[in-house]
């Protein structure tokens, strides 16, 4: 009895992980078909890479849910977090593929996604977890989830944008030849920018309207940041309408944002969660 008591167990803690495994080869799978689809400029790839990709989220989904749901409440930990951004960003990409030509964003997010499920499965972490979320609490967490997605989104079609103005630039067309009208990719960007900025500023209010005490929990320096980024965001959006900024300047501006960011959530959470509870 005792014995098969722990082999359920050792199923139920192993799932996950074979899960993250099976989503992690099928991402990394998916991503050298594009990349043949790009080279060979085959469009029978597609229909397999949309099928890759769909299975990665399936068994992602799995991964995350056993990673994030546990017996102590639910896990919000640095590495759970990423898991989650990274398989919304999936999900955002894959449905606005239906109708625009954003196919290479998953060259840069699927093997970022693998290596979210990966760090999340067996990097050394402290253990973090709630036994319940408040509805403001929970409000909070699915605003910046959605805005973190969508700006790293906007942020991977910036790094595009960037390449294709300075190849353009310096008329080595071989790199950028499958790619879309630079048109298409800036308004692509600023799509995706002006709908990630409208969550951020969500975040924000949500983040001052239900989080208890910012001092006590240590989220001063990444609310500043979040502002920070927030700004920068802001000032670009304002300038494409006010002064037309375009191409390599507009994907500049939004690199330089999603530093900011990444360095306001991630960079704040790493330090709360593994250096300051480990020491």
């Amino acid at each position: 009895m005792r014995k098969s008591t722990l082999q359920s167990t050792a199923i139920i803690i192993m799932t996950p992980v074979i899960f993250g495994i099976i989503a992690c080869c099928l991402y990394v799978s998916a991503t050298l078909l594009r990349i043949l689809q790009l080279r060979d400029r085959f469009s029978q790839y597609r229909p397999l890479l949309l099928i890759s990709i769909l299975l990665g989220l399936l068994a992602h989904g799995f991964s995350l849910y056993g990673e994030m749901f546990t017996e102590s409440g639910i896990s919000l930990r640095l590495p759970v977090m990423g898991s989650l951004i990274a398989l919304v960003m999936i999900l955002i990409i894959l449905v606005n593929s239906i109708r625009h030509a954003v196919d290479n964003l998953f060259i840069i997010v699927l093997p970022v996604s693998a290596a979210a499920i990966w760090s999340s499965h067996f990097g050394h972490y402290f253990y973090v977890a709630r036994p319940d979320l408040d509805a403001g609490l929970l409000s909070h967490i699915v605003f910046s989830v959605l805005a973190y997605s969508i700006i790293t989104i906007a942020a991977c079609q910036a790094v595009l944008l960037y390449i294709q103005d300075k190849s353009l630039r310096h008329f080595s067309m071989s790199i950028v030849k499958s790619f879309p009208p630079l048109m298409t990719m800036e308004a692509l960007l600023f799509q995706f920018l002006m709908v990630g900025l409208s969550l951020l500023t969500f975040s924000i209010i949500s983040g001052f309207l239900f989080l208890e005490n910012i001092r006590e929990q240590r989220l001063v320096h990444h609310t500043i940041i979040t502002i920070l980024a927030w700004i920068t965001f802001s000032v670009l959006v304002w300038g494409r309408y006010k002064f037309g900024w375009r191409g390599g300047k507009a994907a500049k501006w939004t690199i330089s944002g999603f530093a900011l960011l990444l360095l306001g959530y991630f960079g704040s959470k790493y330090v709360i969660e593994i250096i300051l509870l480990n020491d």
